[in-house]
């Protein structure tokens, strides 16, 4: 059983290395094409304004609000700070 844990745990990192969709929520900024996650112009765009707004000084709550006020998007705090996060 260890064996057989171990060795899917290999595989799905090698997918994950190789930028395959290995299931769950699909990522803000991406869309899922034939298995491999491919970025979204949109939702790029998106995701580069908030990382200004970040830059600038803005707080995790006023990009929340803005993202709700113009773009019609709901997210939480730590939703937000997730996309900036995995945005580098």
């Amino acid at each position: 059983r260890e064996r057989i844990a171990t060795r899917i745990k290999e595989v799905k990192q090698m997918q994950r290395d190789q930028g395959k969709f290995c299931g769950g929520r699909r990522a803000f900024g991406y869309a899922i094409v034939d298995g491999i996650k491919v970025p979204r112009d949109d939702e790029q765009q998106v995701i580069a304004q908030m990382k200004t707004m970040k830059v600038s000084g803005a707080t995790l709550r006023d990009i929340q609000s803005w993202l709700s006020d113009t773009q019609g998007r709901t997210f939480s705090r730590m939703g937000v700070r997730d996309i900036l996060s995995r945005a580098g």
